[in-house]
């Protein structure tokens, strides 16, 4: 049985080579089997979205969740609350809303930006959507708790990506980019649910990071991770190597098609990967209740450019064999077990 023609066994061989060579060294690289076993770990699970929604959302002030930032960034370290004030009033870090304000509440994106200093305040938020980023007044406006966790996400963001000798994204950041701020906002939540806030005000930032973790099992990911392990190891795709995979894997031969198709957009496998990876070993190690993995954590601030991907690991007590042992199943269930809803449902 053929299962793709010469033509398309020289395109994948080619997308696949071309990939390979780009993330050479990286995080990603280094732990292609790691990846996959995790991959097939998850994807062999009876895990399903969540997809309900409270009938009466909570929502806070800005100015309170502003402050709520500010006061986690003070026990972690004051300077870094000094730097969020700073970087929230010159438009570091924007709120990017939608056409109308009202839409704003229920659609918040954040992204954080390198730009000219300009006149802000924390009564305000900038549309960076706009060129000429107009502000909108807060006033007594409220949002949903994941506006302020996806703040406080992209805000690690701006800590990490600079170092201390003035350079930018060093490969640690590339290949870690994600894991930082997932496992910060982890710590956020935690510590917000520790000073009283209701489970409740939580439950759509779990379901949006559990959700995500199983799209990305339901999309290019896996097939395109498991190709590049294949194609590493073996040196080429051809008949051989599918019989090998579908053996191995169990996966039905008409499946190939969809898996060659899947390789030619593997342009966006990287971030899904680090999605993929990241989120339940974030939640993994937030969920520790360990503060020398923040301290650790908190000590390379500026100076991601000493630290390979796996010397960050070891730094707080882990690597990557470490990970291999993890299981997923069990992390994905407990990160479950915070949404509210989901136990009211249950029940």
């Amino acid at each position: 049985m053929k299962y793709l023609n010469i033509d398309q066994y020289a395109i994948l061989n080619e997308k696949l080579q071309v990939y390979l060579e780009s993330i050479n060294g990286t995080f990603l690289y280094q732990n292609l089997e790691l990846f996959l076993k995790k991959i097939f770990e998850l994807g062999y699970s009876d895990f399903e979205a969540i997809n309900y929604k409270p009938s009466a959302e909570k929502y806070i002030l800005y100015s309170e969740g502003f402050k709520l930032i500010g006061d986690y960034l003070s026990k972690l370290n004051p300077q870094l609350a000094k730097d969020f004030d700073s970087k929230l009033s010159n438009g570091v870090i924007n709120l990017t809303s939608y056409n109308s304000f009202n839409s704003a509440l229920e659609n918040t994106h954040i992204r954080y930006l390198f730009s000219a200093n300009q006149d802000r305040s924390l009564n305000k938020i900038a549309n960076s959507e706009l060129l000429d980023c107009q502000e909108i007044e807060v006033g007594n406006y409220k949002t949903s708790m994941i506006t302020f966790i996806m703040l406080l996400h992209e805000y690690v963001h701006s800590i990490y990506s600079k170092n201390l000798d003035g350079s930018y994204f060093s490969q640690t950041y590339d290949d870690l980019c994600e894991f930082f701020p997932l496992y910060f906002e982890l710590d956020f939540a935690n510590f917000l649910k520790d000073s009283g806030f209701d489970a409740d005000l939580f439950d759509f930032y779990y379901m949006t990071r559990y959700n995500e973790v199983l799209q990305l099992l339901s999309g290019r990911m896996p097939s395109q991770v498991l190709m590049l392990y294949y194609k590493d190891k073996n040196g080429v795709i051809d008949d051989t190597s599918f019989d090998d995979i579908l053996k191995k894997t169990g996966l039905p031969a008409e499946q190939i098609d969809d898996i060659f198709n899947d390789c030619m957009t593997i342009d966006h496998c990287s971030s899904n990967c680090k999605y993929f990876m990241f989120i339940p070993l974030a939640f993994y190690y937030s969920s520790t209740g360990n503060p020398d993995i923040t301290k650790k954590l908190l000590s390379m601030v500026g100076n991601l450019n000493m630290y390979t991907s796996n010397q960050v690991f070891h730094e707080i007590g882990s690597s990557a064999a470490e990970i291999e042992t993890i299981n997923f199943q069990n992390v994905m269930m407990d990160l479950a077990g915070q949404i509210s809803c989901k136990k009211t449902l249950e029940n």
